[in-house]
């Protein structure tokens, strides 16, 4: 296993870790037990999940090289605006409202949010583990010329991630309060936009997803759109 790979899987397990700290510093507590389920939760789906990754695909979670040149494009720049917003973010608000109290979330809600949240992260990982390209930064070189994948979830809509990802932002929601929830519907209205102007990039750039997106009719939502 290259040391690279290496210190890509430590960084996006400490990418976590830093987001439990936003909360836990915007919460201004230790004492928030469903945060601290949901947080458990989390982190043991995506260190199992970086695990068969690594396990199957050693250079899967391989750095770009340093010259690499990035794409660009609306695309791209959704992507820089979703991503802090997704890691951090939204976990800062979460604190925030369980320091001040915002909401009162029924347990029931509480409870299914904390199931569904961590069915959307192993929907997540499923799709994750479909792609060797999901978390990799190739897509965006633009001399990069990365393989269709057309297997797992990609089999019924185009951009899974995004639609599980969106899941996801709502489960967060339901968990923490209204608050929460308004960064939750920010982020999937991003995904939504990534969606299409990525869809968009990619047909114009790389003719097996042309090939691909006349067999998978769906972008990210099946029977709509």
């Amino acid at each position: 296993m290259k040391k690279q790979t290496i210190g890509f899987a430590a960084l996006a397990m400490l990418q976590k870790i830093l987001s439990l700290s936003c909360f836990l510093v915007a919460a201004g507590t230790l004492g928030c037990i469903r945060g601290w389920i949901y947080f458990i939760l989390y982190l043991i789906i995506m260190a199992g999940t970086l695990a068969v990754l690594l396990h199957r695909n050693p250079t899967a979670l391989s750095f770009p090289e340093k010259n690499a040149e990035k794409a660009s494009g609306i695309d791209i720049t959704l992507r820089n605006f979703c991503s802090p917003l997704s890691f951090y973010g939204i976990y800062i608000v979460a604190g925030l409202e369980t320091r001040f109290h915002w909401s009162s979330v029924p347990q029931p809600v509480v409870a299914a949010g904390l199931v569904l949240s961590a069915v959307a992260n192993l929907l997540m990982s499923w799709a994750l583990l479909s792609n060797k390209y999901y978390e990799a930064d190739t897509p965006m070189l633009k001399d990069a010329q990365p393989v269709v994948c057309s297997s797992g979830p990609y089999r019924f809509v185009r951009h899974p991630g995004y639609l599980f990802m969106s899941f996801w932002a709502v489960t967060v929601g339901m968990i923490f309060g209204w608050a929460t929830g308004i960064v939750s519907a920010v982020i999937v209205l991003l995904l939504i936009l990534r969606t299409y102007y990525e869809d968009q990039s990619l047909l114009a750039s790389f003719p097996g997803y042309v090939r691909y997106a006349q067999q998978v009719k769906y972008r990210l939502i099946p029977f709509i759109w």
